[in-house]
């Protein structure tokens, strides 16, 4: 659970921080990464996860010193909640 609540903080403090310029890039890249992610945590790979984990926060912090008004960062959001839309990844949380 605790993996689930990291991978998920991580991801929505990516989605906090980012937008214009190459704002769909980065979103497709940091959803990419995103599912990947849960594609470990599903498989129960620990060290993909970790090493995935890590990333995913130095990326967080790059995309966060790179967008930083509300308009960039909503359409950043956008962006990425539209990458992430297709992933396939159930994590059979009964949600």
């Amino acid at each position: 659970m605790k993996k689930v609540f990291y991978l998920l903080s991580t991801v929505a403090v990516i989605a906090l921080f980012t937008s214009c310029g190459g704002l769909e890039s980065d979103a497709k890249s940091a959803g990419k990464k995103a599912c990947d992610c849960l594609k470990a945590m599903k498989d129960n790979d620990k060290a993909k996860f970790e090493a995935c984990d890590k990333e995913m926060n130095e990326l967080s912090k790059k995309m966060e010193e790179k967008y930083k008004t509300e308009e960039e960062l909503k359409a950043f959001q956008e962006a990425y909640f539209e990458a992430i839309k297709n992933c396939d990844v159930d994590l059979d949380l009964g949600l």
